[in-house]
């Protein structure tokens, strides 16, 4: 801008020998002149490109072109020194800024104005154009090829700071969050402090809030701390299925507003920290901690959610998932006492307390999860939407927990998968003793599967698999229970439901262990429900390495499962000298081989009033023989009844030798076969 001519006042006081008064206002006049070229903008609008002109500097020209245009600068000595112009992108379209054609004029950097850009520019009034601010910045990688950009869409590729948007700790987080958001940023970085979240953020576009770690502590201390102190506010939302894509990641959360200890202590009614609602698509939750936390994470029709790392002590629900169709995942969760493990909030969570609460779910994909003091730690539940389907764990660690699985009522039809089970039933505070009513696997729906490759069970009151419903099947490979039947009364490993609603069945492929179990029956004996078992061993303590089958006590049934209408069930010892045994109170009852493989075999059946041993063989004859030790003898404890025949109609003596038969025709007298003749007990020929 041309310098503005200050006036001379001359000497105080007269000032005689300053300006005269008409050299003074000539000067006056020669600023007004300057001034007037820098006056406040006036607004101008566009519609249409054309060549910009002298007479539209110092406007505001609002550019409402709705496709890609090329404006033209006046040239620059047509215009006066300093003057301004202001451009407004309020179109659609890209407009492109040039030099007025055959000016040669200088251009400045900014030469494209994006919808919604805006850039006030002057000139020297010779040749050169410059720019005194804009928000059209354009910026360059470097390299052949690279596309220059706007600064504003440069910096969106950056991290930004929620402290840019207003972040300050000690002061309510929501709105900075929110702020940032809108403004389209996505990623956003928060500050290590303690943020109190008042107001509740709603995110529709991907967005990654992404703090500086925490201290795993039972209060705030170091990292990035969101404190929610409200009941019924959820701090934070993802909302809609332009929201996939976002992240929550290295940040902790608390609850300041629950009340202190008490009997019956129960926690405020926060409501879940976060929720995913109808993304129908991934959000993450990485490496998060929660602690004095009443509910965590909410998922609702929003597939391929994915939360890992997730720690802390949340007193009633740390995850809940409904309507997902489309495999859900959770990786590496601790769920402990990370802040009291005082016991009236102990006793609250082993009676509230669901870890993953899967409602209508498709695939849940679940991976070294451990969960201590808990109701359950698998709730598979059912909803208006349906029930949990293809639920797969690799590894399930359970500690002071009433259930390790548990399907309630209602959730029929449930399935469920998984490699390893390990749970610990005891009720706190700790004294070795199980929780009443609680167990490994408990299911009270009809019609669920259940595999589990091994399981592992400690210190169940009663038993420690429970079926209640009908018609459900859990299948195990190998089965290893421990200070089960707590109570002594009797509680069976397996306690299945008599149903007549259609039959409960439970498979064991491997073994199955029992220490310390207070002798507790296998299955209970007042059940329909079928226990079947390819293999059982006692490996216990003592136990020697030969091969046994091994029965719990107690009422047990060992019987096939087949689709067929009739199946055969074999006991086979191993190798041409092993033999297959009865035992009863430890010893030896019965004891069968076949040294000389044969093909003879016994029928015992079961008639109305009568047993009956037949001989079965691939030979036209084939005997039975009874052989006592020693001097014993064979004992007939009730009359024997032998054959009788009419004297016409007895055998050949030599077909029989040594047999004795009764003739009826001849006073019922007994005969013996000599090989020979049939003689009567004197030694005569029967005549």
């Amino acid at each position: 801008m041309t310098a503005l001519t200050a006036i001379n006042l001359g000497t105080i006081p007269a000032g005689s020998d300053g300006d005269t008064v008409r050299s003074a206002f000539v000067k006056v006049n020669n600023n007004v002149t300057i001034l007037n070229t820098q006056a406040t903008l006036t607004s101008a609008s566009l519609a249409t490109a054309r060549a910009l002109t002298s007479a539209d500097m110092g406007k505001r020209i609002k550019i409402n072109i709705s496709t890609a245009a090329t404006l033209n600068w006046p040239q620059a000595s047509t215009c006066a020194a300093d003057q301004v112009i202001q451009l407004v992108n309020a179109g659609i379209g890209v407009i492109t800024l040039a030099a007025a054609t055959g000016s040669g004029d200088t251009v400045p950097v900014v030469t494209v104005l994006n919808p919604g850009d805006t850039a006030t520019f002057d000139t020297d009034g010779v040749s050169t154009w410059g720019i005194l601010a804009s928000t059209a910045l354009t910026v360059s990688a470097a390299g052949a090829g690279a596309v220059a950009r706007s600064l504003v869409s440069k910096l969106r590729d950056f991290r930004v700071n929620a402290a840019d948007f207003g972040a300050v700790p000690g002061l309510d987080i929501g709105p900075a969050i929110q702020r940032a958001h809108d403004a389209g940023a996505t990623v956003i970085e928060v500050n290590a402090g303690q943020f109190p979240w008042l107001t509740a953020v709603t995110c529709t576009n991907p967005i990654q809030i992404i703090g500086a770690g925490y201290a795993e502590s039972p209060n705030p201390s170091t990292g990035t701390w969101f404190e929610n102190r409200q009941t019924g506010f959820t701090p934070l939302t993802f909302s809609g299925t332009n929201a996939r894509g976002s992240a929550v990641r290295r940040c902790a959360f608390w609850e300041s507003n629950h009340p202190s200890s008490v009997v019956g202590w129960t926690p405020a009614a926060n409501d879940y920290l976060i929720k995913v609602l109808n993304t129908l698509g991934g959000v993450e939750i990485d490496d998060v901690y929660m602690v004095r936390v009443n509910k965590g994470i909410y998922s609702f029709n929003s597939g391929h959610f994915h939360i890992k790392k997730l720690r802390g002590q949340i007193y009633t629900n740390p995850i809940q998932i409904d309507s997902c169709y489309d495999i859900p995942a959770i990786d590496y969760m601790h769920i402990w006492t990370f802040y009291t493990s005082d016991n009236n909030i102990m006793a609250y969570q082993q009676a509230n307390l669901d870890v993953i609460w899967s409602l209508r779910c498709d695939g849940l994909l679940l991976g070294n999860i451990f969960a201590f003091g808990t109701r359950s730690v698998i709730r598979c539940d059912s909803s208006a939407y349906g029930v949990t389907t293809k639920l797969y764990a690799n590894s399930l660690c359970v500690d002071f927990s009433k259930y390790g699985i548990w399907i309630p009522s209602g959730a029929n039809n449930t399935t469920v998968q998984v490699a390893n089970l390990t749970t610990e039933g005891e009720a706190w505070p700790s004294t070795g003793v199980g929780i009443p009513g609680g167990a490994a696997v408990q299911i009270d729906a009809n019609n669920c599967e259940v595999q589990i490759g091994s399981i592992h069970t400690q210190r169940y009151y009663n038993s420690p698999i429970v079926l209640n419903g009908q018609a459900n099947r859990i299948d195990f490979g190998t089965v290893w229970f421990e200070l089960s039947n707590q109570a002594n009364n009797g509680s069976p490993l397996f306690n299945l439901a008599n149903s007549a609603g259609g039959t409960n069945q439970v498979n064991v492929a491997g073994y199955i262990r029992s220490d310390n179990s207070n002798s507790a029956p296998t299955v209970n004996s007042s059940t329909n429900a079928n226990l079947g078992v390819s293999a059982l061993a006692n490996k216990g303590a003592g136990a020697s390495d030969e091969p046994r089958l091994f029965w719990g006590g107690g009422n047990s049934t060992l019987q096939t499962i087949s689709p067929n209408t009739n199946s055969d069930l074999y006991l086979r010892a191993w190798g041409p000298a092993g033999s297959t045994r009865l035992q009863a109170n430890n010893s030896t009852i019965l004891r069968v081989d076949s040294p000389n493989p044969g093909d003879s075999n016994l029928l015992v059946r079961s008639n109305t009033g009568s047993v009956s041993v037949v001989m079965e063989s691939g030979s036209t004859s084939a005997g039975i023989s009874f052989a006592a030790k020693g001097t014993g003898n064979i004992l007939m404890n009730s009359p024997l009844s032998v054959p009788g025949y009419s004297f016409s109609a007895l055998p050949s003596a030599s077909t029989y030798p040594n047999c004795l038969v009764r003739v009826g025709d001849r006073s019922n007298r007994l005969v013996i076969s000599d090989s020979t003749n049939w003689r009567f007990m004197d030694g005569t020929v029967a005549v």
